[in-house]
């Protein structure tokens, strides 16, 4: 066999090889990472009352016929999903919720470690998903916010179609999650970012960077052209809290700075800070050693933390909990690295 045919069909041996591998590591993990789902599953069913008082099968049985409140009532996978299970299997309605929680963060777990080879070793990977579930169980409230498990998977397959330039993908999954929550739009914005950062800095003139913006437009309009749709559909639904808080969140962080720090803990306003802790300064220390997609993906950071300030409860911390497939492996890039890790 000629050397030229040797690299011709190097390339994608090498890629099958890589995928069996990470396949069988998968496949060893997963009785861990399921371990890991039940635990957080535990957790929020002790958290959360409202799920076994009847409240739960209340509000599905409301959002079925289009009668709840928003946002909850346009991310409509977050019903339909639990719904299909209830009459196909015929499990109960709080049953079906549960399965799906279950199901879906497991699912996140495998995904993100998936997501996270790109990055660093098995071990290296699997700590980053072991630190995304632990700081998982700061989110869980007595609250009824069902579209956060599967938005966890959609994110990083998002993010993870974005980083690999499979733009059709990245377009089927977005517009999927924007049927489970309208937070994942923002990925738009790293596909923008993604994409600049990549052009030629001798090429990156007005006209190359409006090219990839208009891309980004095409493939991002089936994704906000439902969430204008479903929300012009659902315009008369009261919003669920009201739709801006930025005064209330600047105020409950404000005050909960001021009290007794040994009292914290019960300062929910401070949990969005403690959620990743250190992590959060770690991520952007040495910011341009850090691989090229985490870079352009942490641009994205302040545009999501300041719309979630804007019309989010920011003590309801689940919100920012998607930020950890940014800022877990972005802290973690100078310790437990490789040295044969990619820097893409």
């Amino acid at each position: 066999m000629s050397l030229e045919l040797m690299r011709e069909g190097g390339a994608p041996m090498a890629e099958l090889s890589s995928e069996r591998v990470l396949a069988k590591e998968l496949l060893w993990l997963a009785p861990l990472y399921a371990t890991f789902a039940f635990v957080q599953l535990k957790l929020k069913l002790a958290a959360t009352e409202t799920w076994s008082n009847g409240q739960l099968a209340s509000n599905h049985e409301k959002l079925l016929d289009f009668d709840y409140f928003n946002n909850e009532q346009s991310r409509i996978l977050q019903f339909y999903i639990p719904e299909a299970l209830h009459q196909v299997f015929g499990a109960s309605v709080p049953y079906a919720y549960l399965l799906q929680r279950m199901l879906f963060v497991f699912a996140s777990f495998m995904v993100l470690h998936a997501y996270y080879r790109a990055w660093f070793d098995r071990v290296g990977a699997a700590l980053c998903v072991t630190i995304q579930a632990a700081v998982m169980a700061l989110t869980h409230m007595n609250d009824l916010q069902e579209s956060a498990p599967l938005l966890g998977v959609l994110f990083v397959l998002c993010l993870w179609a974005i980083r690999e330039h499979r733009d059709f993908a990245y377009a089927v999954v977005l517009l999927v999650g924007a049927l489970t929550n309208e937070t994942i739009l923002v990925l738009a914005s790293v596909h923008f970012f993604f994409n600049v950062e990549q052009l030629p800095k001798s090429g990156a003139d007005v006209l190359r960077i409006l090219k990839v913006a208009l891309r980004t437009a095409v493939l991002t309009l089936p994704a906000f052209g439902y969430t204008l749709f479903i929300r012009y559909v659902t315009r008369d639904n009261p919003h669920l809290g009201g739709a801006w808080h930025w005064p209330d969140n600047i105020s409950g962080l404000g005050q909960a700075l001021l009290t007794n720090p040994f009292t914290w803990h019960r300062r929910s306003y401070l949990y969005p800070w403690l959620l990743f802790g250190p992590l959060w300064i770690y991520a952007y220390l040495s910011w341009r050693e850090k691989p090229l997609f985490l870079r352009a993906a942490s641009l994205m950071v302040p545009l999501f933390i300041g719309a979630h300030l804007l019309t989010g409860i920011i003590s309801e911390v689940r919100q920012l909990l998607p930020l950890g497939a940014v800022i877990i492996p972005m802290a973690l890039w100078s310790f437990v690295r490789p040295a044969q890790a990619s820097a893409r």
